[in-house]
C-alpha cells in the first residue's frame, strides 16, 4: 500500500481553502467523482464516523477508531494517549449539551485527512466561570486526521475559532438561528497538481510579499472568509492579507499539515511574527510590545481548473496573540 505524500516546497504543489461555496454559504456546482482506493474508502469511512459519534454524544465509540498511543494538539492543549483523549471530547457536555459538529469540507489524501466544520449549541451549562446564557453558540473549526495503516487516527491537530465560541456564549456576540450545513463537493476534474501547484504559490507569495504574484494567482471575483469577515474581489482580498502586517510586519506562515483533493486543498501552519506594530481587537488597541507571537490557523482553499484560487476561508483564534503579547505583565 502506497501513501502519496506531498512536499510543497519540493514540488512548488498545494492547495487552499473553500471558494464562494463557503464564503456565500452555498452547495458547489456538480463535482466529478473521484474512485478511493481501499484504504482511502477505510480513511474516509472512520473519520467521518468520528464526527457523527461526537454529536451523538458516543464519546467512547470514537476509541476504537484512534491509536493508544495517538498524539493530540487541541488549541496548543497536548493531550496524549487513547483513554485521556476520549475523556477530553466529554467536556462540553454539560456545558453545551447536544453540541453538534457539522461538517462543511472533507479533504481525503492519502493517509490525512482535512475537515472544515461548524460548532453549534447553546449554552445551558456553566463554562468555566460563565454561568449558562441560554445564547446559541456557533465557531467554525478545522482538523487534520493523520491515520496509520490500519485507518485509525494517530495524530489530530484542531484549530477553532476559540474568541468566537466564547463571544457568542457570553452573548457579545449574538447568534439568531445556526446556519445551515452542508458538506460541499469535491470536483475531482481539476486535477490534483492544480490545485497543489496554487497552494504552494499562495504560501510562497505571502510569505515573500509579492502581491503582484498573488494578485495573479487569485480570481477575479475571489471570495474570502477571514474568520467570519467576509470580503470579495482581488484588491479586497490582499488588503485583506496586508491588513494582519500593521501589527506583525514580519509575519510568516510556516506550513505543518497539508491535504489536497481534486479542486479543494488545506493548508495548517503556524503563524510567527514580531509585535512592533499596533494590534487592535475587538476595540481595543496593544501598542508594540517586541515580543514573538505565534498561534496555529487553517486555510481552506478552492481552485479552478486553470489554477486560480476562487475562494479562501481562513480559520484561527484571533485571540491567540495576546497570549503572548500580555505574557509577562
Amino acid at each position: 500500500m502506497q501513501i502519496r505524500k506531498f512536499i510543497l516546497p519540493v514540488l512548488a504543489v498545494g492547495t487552499l481553502l473553500a471558494g464562494c461555496n463557503q464564503t456565500c454559504d452555498k452547495p458547489a456546482t456538480a463535482a466529478v467523482a473521484q474512485t478511493d482506493t481501499a484504504y482511502e474508502a477505510l480513511v474516509r469511512k472512520n473519520s467521518s464516523q468520528f464526527h457523527k459519534n461526537f454529536t451523538a454524544g458516543d464519546f467512547d465509540k470514537n476509541g476504537p477508531l484512534v491509536t493508544e498511543d495517538i498524539h493530540v494538539n487541541s488549541n496548543g492543549t497536548i493531550v496524549v494517549g487513547r483513554d485521556k483523549f476520549v475523556g477530553r471530547l466529554s467536556r462540553y457536555e454539560v456545558p453545551f449539551p447536544g453540541l453538534a459538529v457539522n461538517d462543511r469540507i472533507k479533504i481525503v489524501d492519502g493517509n490525512t485527512v482535512a475537515f472544515h466544520y461548524l460548532m453549534q449549541a447553546e449554552h445551558k451549562g456553566k463554562f468555566g466561570d460563565l454561568e449558562p446564557t441560554g445564547n446559541k453558540v456557533e465557531a467554525m473549526s478545522s482538523e487534520f486526521f493523520t491515520m496509520d495503516e490500519n485507518g485509525l487516527m494517530k495524530d489530530l491537530i484542531t484549530t477553532s475559532q476559540v474568541d468566537k465560541f466564547l463571544a457568542t456564549a457570553s452573548g457579545e456576540e449574538k447568534i439568531t438561528e445556526h446556519q445551515k450545513v452542508t458538506l460541499y463537493p469535491i470536483d475531482h476534474s481539476v486535477p490534483r497538481a492544480v490545485s497543489a501547484k496554487a497552494a504552494d504559490l499562495y504560501l510562497r507569495h505571502f510569505n515573500f510579499r509579492d502581491w503582484e504574484a498573488m494578485k495573479a494567482l487569485l480570481s477575479d471575483d475571489v471570495e474570502a472568509n477571514w474568520n467570519s469577515d467576509k470580503v470579495s474581489g482581488k484588491d479586497a482580498v490582499i488588503a485583506k492579507m496586508q491588513e494582519r502586517l500593521t501589527p506583525f510586519s514580519d509575519l510568516t506562515y510556516e506550513l505543518i499539515r497539508h491535504a489536497v483533493e481534486g479542486n479543494r486543498a488545506a493548508i495548517g501552519y503556524t503563524l510567527q511574527g514580531t509585535h512592533n506594530g499596533v494590534f487592535t481587537y475587538k476595540g481595543k488597541t496593544y501598542q508594540p510590545t517586541g515580543k514573538t507571537v505565534e498561534t496555529k490557523e487553517t486555510q481552506f482553499l478552492e481552485v479552478t481548473a486553470d489554477g486560480k484560487i476562487k475562494a479562501i476561508i481562513t480559520i484561527s483564534d484571533q485571540a491567540a496573540f495576546l497570549k503572548d503579547i500580555d505574557a509577562g505583565k
